[in-house]
């Protein structure tokens, strides 16, 4: 695979895409029980799978199958991350609990951006499913910026950060991701 080295010699991105994608997803339903308390269920089942529930009120679980209480009702956006090693796949829906729906969230374009491997040791892949300008910020737990940047891809494009992560001790980092006035931020493990 051939990749154009592009600026300050910490990334580069080439237009053939190396990241992985997942053999499982992270669709779910939920049971609407009593008193705005609802249960959660991931179609995939897998005790070898990672689970990061959002529950859209300040609430998360990292369970498989997590129920979460909530006190004011409306419209919660409910997200499930499901990972491994080498793949993490995101779904969200919107959750009504005045009328017991839910709804399936429009994908966005940085849903889209496959992230690999997860945990990372020497390198970090970003491959972009569709075209357009994003700015990328990596930082560790406490907000520092680690690594950010602003570029324009193409659809099938992929970053690969290096030096920048190379570096940095094991441990918890986060990935800001901004596009079109969308922000996602994502969890990100480092490993020696």
């Amino acid at each position: 695979m051939k990749k154009q080295l592009l600026g300050l010699g910490f990334f580069a991105i080439s237009g053939v895409a190396s990241a992985q994608f997942c053999d499982f997803n992270a669709a779910f339903t939920v049971k609407f029980v009593e008193n705005n308390y609802v249960q959660f269920l991931p179609d995939t089942l897998d005790p070898y799978l990672d689970y990061y529930w959002d529950f859209g009120n300040g609430n998360v679980s990292y369970s498989i199958h997590p129920g979460n209480q909530y006190f004011f009702p409306g419209i919660h956006t409910v997200c499930l991350t499901v990972s491994n090693v080498s793949c993490s796949t995101t779904d969200c829906a919107n959750m009504d609990l005045n009328t017991a729906t839910i709804k399936p969230v429009k994908t966005s374009a940085l849903a889209l951006v496959e992230t690999a491997p997860n945990p990372f040791m020497k390198e970090l892949n970003l491959t972009f499913s569709t075209s357009g300008t994003y700015g990328i910020n990596l930082m560790d737990l406490s907000g520092r910026t680690i690594f950010k940047k602003s570029l324009i891809v193409d659809a099938g494009q992929t970053l690969a950060i290096r030096d920048k992560v190379e570096s940095l001790p094991q441990g918890i980092y986060l990935l800001e991701l901004n596009h079109k006035g969308e922000k996602e931020v994502r969890r990100l493990v480092k490993v020696k």
